[in-house]
């Protein structure tokens, strides 16, 4: 080899060496726009069956196997009892996977319907209609909130507040000695299904 043709070889060399390592950095610009896009709420559905430790905003932890998870509520089970937590309540969450399942992207075809914003998206499951749901079964439920527990039965369900009657779990107690008491949504840490 001339001394030319070693130089050409050095710098074909270095031009691969270069578009090598930026290919590498690039790869990893695209894993960290890909990881910053996942949200915890994937992460927990992907985790559905696993054992979590899900810690709330008032410093309780309960530890449960995730059976769904919402945008607005968590679903577990601790033991033969069902726990619905609401998302803004959970501040961190031990034993998470590190994989996440991808949302499908909202449709924007022009010539979709607007969304009516008071019922949001109708594919959703929110926590008022979750609730909603308890309390058309009529199912005696623990509502935990700010460090207060109330037992009962869901009797409304507001868009900001649920009614909860007590006083008893059979239908006499209720009768003769009903206790009504409104909890703000907002303030509810979980709901335990009785």
């Amino acid at each position: 080899m001339d001394r030319w043709e070693m130089l050409f070889a050095q710098l074909e060399s270095e031009f691969a060496f270069d578009e090598l390592v930026g290919r590498q950095a690039l790869a990893s610009d695209l894993s960290r726009a890909e990881t910053a896009r996942i949200s915890v709420h994937q992460r927990l559905k992907a985790s559905a069956g696993q054992c979590v430790d899900v810690h709330l905003n008032q410093g309780r932890s309960l530890t449960g196997t995730v059976v769904n998870c919402h945008k607005q509520w968590l679903l577990l089970t601790i033991g033969a009892r069902g726990i619905i937590v609401p998302n803004r309540s959970i501040v961190g969450v031990g034993m998470l996977l590190r994989k996440a399942i991808s949302e499908p992207e909202p449709e924007r075809s022009p010539q979709s319907l607007p969304k009516d914003k008071a019922l949001g998206n109708p594919r959703e499951v929110t926590l008022n209609s979750v609730l909603r749901s308890i309390a058309r079964g009529r199912n005696v439920v623990r509502v935990v909130a700010h460090g207060h527990e109330y037992r009962g039965r869901i009797q409304r369900v507001g868009s900001d507040h649920i009614d909860l009657l007590s006083g008893g779990v059979g239908d006499w107690e209720e009768r003769t000695n009903p206790v009504n008491t409104t909890v703000v949504l907002d303030a509810i840490e979980y709901v335990v299904l009785e």
